[in-house]
C-alpha cells in the first residue's frame, strides 16, 4: 500500500499548489480547501466515468490483497476504464480463476515458490471517456482495447517446477475466447499492439527470458484451467445488459440481478443468494444442496433506508471503514446494503433470521443482526414480506 500512496501522492502533488501530503477522500475534498480543477490536470476523477458504461476496472485486484492492500487497490491509479459487462464477467472470472490455481499451485509446492503477476492494457487509439456531447470537459481517460496479465511462477529450489504464461482479451461485452499462452506468444501480439499505436516497431519483454517459457508447462496450466474457462457463460446469465448511444457509441451497461453465481460456477438456491448469513465471507446454498463462496452483487443495491446507489458506484469501502456508495450527483452518499433482500443490513452484515428489515417503531429501516441486541441500518421495507 505504501508504494500506492506515494504514486497517487505524486500524482496530485504535480497540480499547481496543492497543500496535502497525503491522500483524501475525493468525497472528502469538499471539506477542504482543494481546487478539483487543479487536481483534474494531474489525474483522472470518479466524475470522469459516470454515466459513461464503463467500470472502474481493478488492474490489481483487491480479491489478491488483503487489510490495507485491499484498500489500495481502489485508487485511480490502479484503474482502467473497462466495460462493465466484461469487467464483471469474463475479466473477474478470470482473475478468480487464477487466484485458485496459483493457491493451488503454491499449497502443492508446500508454499516453496513465489507468483510474480504483470497485467496492464493496450490503450485505444480512438477511444476516450467521458465521450463527446455528455460531458463539459470530455475525452480525458483514454480505454483500453485489450486486458493482458503475465505469471510467473518461480520455484524457490527447483527450477523444473518453475513456469510462466498469459492470457490477454479485447475490453468487450462478449468474448471469443480467451485462452492460456506463452508469454513469447503474449509478448509478440503486445509488440504488434503497441506498435501498431506508434507507427513503428515495438519490442515488449515482460520477463527476462519469458520466465522458464521453456519448460513446456503450458499444457499443464491449460488442463488445470480447462474446467475454469467457459465459467464465464454461466456468470453473464446473472447480468442483463443494456444498451445506450452516446453521440455515435452504442455500450453496452451490465446490472447483476443478483449474485446467483458461486466461485466455483454452481448456482445458488433462489431463496438464498450471496451474502454473509454472520460469516466474515460470502456464501450461499447452492442447487446442489451444498455451499459455496460467492461474491455479492456490484450494482442494483441500496443504500441505507431505501435509497438506490448511483448506477455508476458500486457498494464498497473505497477506503473508509464501513461499505458506503454515491446516492446522487451531487456528491450525497451513504452507507449501503450489499444486496436488495429483507435479510441485508450495512456494512456487510446480516438480519437475525427473526428480525427482518423494517421500520419497528422508528422513522428509519433497521433490524437486529445478533440475539445480544446489537443493530444496525437496513435498505428494505418488509413489514409486507413473509421472511423464507
Amino acid at each position: 500500500m505504501r508504494e500506492r500512496q506515494w504514486k497517487d501522492r505524486q500524482l496530485a502533488r504535480r497540480a499547481p499548489d496543492y497543500p496535502k501530503r497525503n491522500m483524501v477522500l475525493e468525497r472528502d475534498l469538499g471539506n477542504l480547501e482543494l481546487d478539483k480543477d487543479r487536481i483534474k490536470r494531474s489525474r483522472a476523477m470518479s466524475s470522469d466515468y459516470s454515466f459513461t458504461g464503463y467500470d472502474r476496472g481493478h488492474l490489481n485486484p483487491s480479491s489478491f490483497n488483503c487489510g490495507d492492500g485491499r484498500t489500495a487497490t481502489f485508487t485511480l491509479t490502479n484503474a482502467a476504464p473497462m466495460v462493465s459487462c466484461f469487467n464483471r464477467g469474463h475479466w473477474k472470472n478470470w482473475e478468480l480463476t487464477l487466484r485458485r490455481f496459483l493457491l493451488n499451485q503454491l499449497s502443492s509446492d508446500g508454499a516453496s515458490a513465489t507468483a510474480y503477476i504483470v497485467t496492464g492494457t493496450v490503450p485505444n487509439a480512438t477511444l476516450r471517456i467521458p465521450q463527446k456531447k455528455s460531458s463539459e470537459e470530455p475525452e480525458r481517460v483514454t480505454v483500453p482495447s485489450h486486458v493482458w496479465t503475465a505469471v510467473c511462477y518461480k520455484h524457490h529450489t527447483d527450477d523444473s517446477k518453475s513456469f510462466s504464461f498469459g492470457y490477454m482479451a479485447e475490453n468487450q461485452p462478449e468474448q471469443s475466447g480467451i485462452n492460456p499462452m506463452s508469454v513469447s506468444d503474449l509478448e509478440y501480439q503486445l509488440s504488434t499492439l503497441y506498435g501498431q499505436l506508434s507507427g513503428t516497431q515495438q519490442t515488449v519483454s515482460i520477463f527476462e527470458d519469458a520466465c522458464f517459457g521453456d519448460n513446456n508447462k503450458l499444457d499443464m496450466v491449460k488442463e488445470k484451467f480447462k474446467t475454469k474457462i467457459h465459467m464465464s457463460t454461466a456468470v453473464q446469465t446473472t447480468y442483463r445488459g443494456v444498451k445506450r448511444v452516446i453521440g455515435s457509441q452504442t455500450l453496452i451497461e451490465c446490472s447483476p440481478r443478483y449474485s446467483l453465481v458461486t466461485a466455483n460456477g454452481e448456482r445458488c438456491k433462489d431463496d438464498h443468494p450471496c451474502a454473509k448469513y454472520g460469516y466474515d465471507y460470502y456464501w450461499c446454498y447452492t442447487v446442489s444442496g451444498s455451499w459455496d463462496y460467492c461474491s455479492p452483487p456490484l450494482r442494483g443495491t441500496k443504500a441505507a433506508n431505501g435509497k438506490y446507489c448511483r448506477s455508476d458506484r458500486a457498494c464498497a469501502k473505497y477506503g473508509s471503514s464501513y461499505m458506503w456508495c454515491y446516492t446522487d450527483d451531487k456528491g450525497n452518499y451513504d452507507k449501503c446494503c450489499t444486496s436488495d433482500d429483507c435479510r441485508s443490513a450495512v456494512n456487510g452484515q446480516t438480519c437475525r433470521s427473526d428480525h427482518k428489515c423494517g421500520y419497528h417503531g422508528y422513522s428509519y429501516l433497521w433490524c437486529y443482526t445478533d440475539y445480544r441486541n446489537n443493530w444496525d441500518y437496513c435498505c428494505k421495507d418488509c413489514a409486507q414480506f413473509k421472511l423464507m
